[in-house]
């Protein structure tokens, strides 16, 4: 039997090398024999460790802390502003010495306030509080006294915050006021055998303040790298209540220096300006607080009620990060002082057209920036694309520096060939510990491979492709692959026209010997490329 094959696809969804794989296994396939040698195969792999050096210099790699970035700006730029907070009436600045004195002074305190018994590398201190100046001071002396820092969610019901402290098995909690959920504390927390005490922050702000500077010649306590340095609490998937995510100081401090990368060195050499706009409950509050004490800039917050422009504009911020929502409100027009915009999420193209083509005729050219987070955690995972309205918003771009992409086979959990779709998964030093006292959850979501090492599961699916430079980046899709996808369905994605042309046509000539007929339906060839390349 003879047979003229012929592969039409569509260059915007199917990588060239890939489609040249998919052909040749197709023509083994259909010709019962080895047309096509085997080749080596690419796989869908970037930037892993193994394959890798570290690209930490060496003197950081020693002092791995979360605030490390802080003490060295604390001594190159001591009169610098590290802290600017606007509300309605007042505002409240603090250098980087003055940031530096405080945080030490209320670690001290809280070293005294704990019980011996509880200090260690895993004592948690919840903090129930808003943006505001005792939420950044509290950030800094919670680390320094060798604790992990614990944001609750403001406004939560109190039976789930009594969850969290019970769950983080803390013995004092940290507030901006002595009221909590509008009660006194006693009235919010009324089992007084586990916890009984609460730390005013905003008291002890106050008092610090009126009173000479003084200097604490105990020392602070030794930190090491593996400590935990903070636990966020999110809801996961349709838990009942939220689920504590724990990451290290090594971690931590990895994620943030790859970020910090992302700063032009001239911003940093100024005083460049970061707006807050995240919850104080999330990995990208993380990412605005220390990688702006980092990098030498002014942490700015204002009061919640101020919408973008008005917020932006208040403090002549340089940089802030937003959400879709929030950047779809942004008028370009009226913030001539933003350079970078740093988006977490999905960012439609139209967004991001809108935004470029404004900063362009009115200001010098707006850096955006998006960040991706994992499908099932709001986990920033270390791959970031500079957005470009010529770029599709399936694209999330490259991983940063001690940041692995793999792409895995489902079932098998190998490494799937260089453009062929697989289950995301990350690996690296900046992954999280996993969830504390979630030993399931771990499970699920960690995956200790025997060549790859600990990856962490994303819940997306996609590929590598090139983009025009030739480089490699990350593109997510919906697998034509995938067992449990119909190709109705994938049709309702992807439109009739571009899966057809995938397999365009198999045309039969002439049949010599064999009166074998072969099943070259469309689903069964879109079955075949996905059980044999995906």
């Amino acid at each position: 039997m003879e047979m003229t094959l012929t592969l039409r696809y569509d260059a915007l969804r199917m990588d060239e090398e890939y489609a040249d794989a998919a052909f040749k296994t197709l023509v083994n396939y259909m010709s019962r024999r080895q047309v096509y040698a085997p080749q080596e195969t690419r796989l869908s792999i970037l930037n892993h460790s193994a394959l890798q050096p570290s690209l930490l210099y060496s003197k950081e790699a020693e002092v791995s802390l979360l605030y490390s970035g802080f003490r060295k700006t604390v001594n190159e730029y001591p009169n610098r502003r590290a802290l600017d907070y606007r509300s309605e009436t007042t505002q409240f600045t603090m250098t980087y010495r003055q940031l530096n004195g405080i945080t030490t002074a209320l670690a001290h305190k809280l070293l005294s306030s704990i019980p011996q018994t509880s200090h260690s590398t895993r004592t948690i201190v919840p903090v129930y509080m808003d943006a505001s100046p005792a939420l950044y001071v509290s950030w800094l002396a919670v680390l320094k006294a060798g604790f992990a820092f614990c944001p609750l969610p403001v406004g939560t019901p109190a039976l789930e915050l009594q969850s969290i402290v019970e769950d983080a098995c803390a013995s004092i909690v940290l507030t901006d006021g002595p009221m909590l959920c509008g009660c006194p504390w006693d009235a919010w927390y009324r089992d007084d055998d586990d916890l009984s005490i609460y730390l005013d922050v905003n008291e002890f702000i106050t008092t610090w303040m009126q009173t000479p500077e003084t200097f604490n010649v105990k020392p602070l306590p030794c930190v090491a790298k593996t400590d935990l340095a903070y636990v966020i609490y999110s809801s996961k998937n349709s838990s009942a209540m939220p689920i504590g995510t724990e990451m290290t100081h090594r971690a931590a401090f990895t994620s943030i220096t790859s970020y910090s990368k992302q700063i032009p060195s001239c911003m940093s050499k100024k005083e460049f300006s970061w707006l807050t706009s995240a919850s104080p409950v999330s990995h990208t509050s993380v990412l605005e607080v220390f990688t702006t004490w980092s990098t030498g800039g002014t942490l700015c917050a204002v009061s919640p009620t101020l919408d973008l422009t008005t917020a932006v504009n208040k403090v002549s911020a340089t940089i802030t990060t937003a959400s879709f929502s929030q950047a779809s409100t942004l008028n370009l027009a009226r913030v001539p002082s933003l350079r970078h915009l740093w988006c977490v999420g999905a960012l439609p193209l139209s967004l991001v057209q809108q935004l470029q083509n404004v900063s362009r005729s009115i200001y010098s050219p707006l850096t955006v920036l998006r960040l991706y987070t994992a499908a099932t955690d709001s986990i920033l995972t270390g791959i970031i694309s500079p957005a470009s309205c010529s770029t599709r918003d399936s694209i999330i771009g490259s991983p940063l520096p001690e940041t692995s992409v793999l792409f895995l086979h489902s079932a098998a959990r190998a490494a799937v060939p260089l453009g062929a779709v697989g289950d995301l998964y990350v690996s690296g030093v900046g992954l999280p510990s996993g969830y504390l006292n979630r030993p399931d959850l771990d499970a699920a979501a960690f995956l200790v491979h025997p060549v790859y090492g600990r990856l962490y599961k994303t819940g997306d699916r996609g590929r590598l492709v090139k983009n025009g430079s030739g480089e490699l980046i990350v593109d997510l899709v919906k697998s034509i692959g995938d067992p449990d996808v119909e190709v109705e369905e994938i049709e309702s994605v992807y439109g009739r026209d571009s899966v057809a042309s995938m397999v365009d046509s198999f045309t039969e000539t002439s049949v010599l010997e064999s009166e074998e007929k072969l099943d070259v339906t469309e689903a069964n060839v879109l079955s075949l490329i996905g059980k044999t390349l995906i």
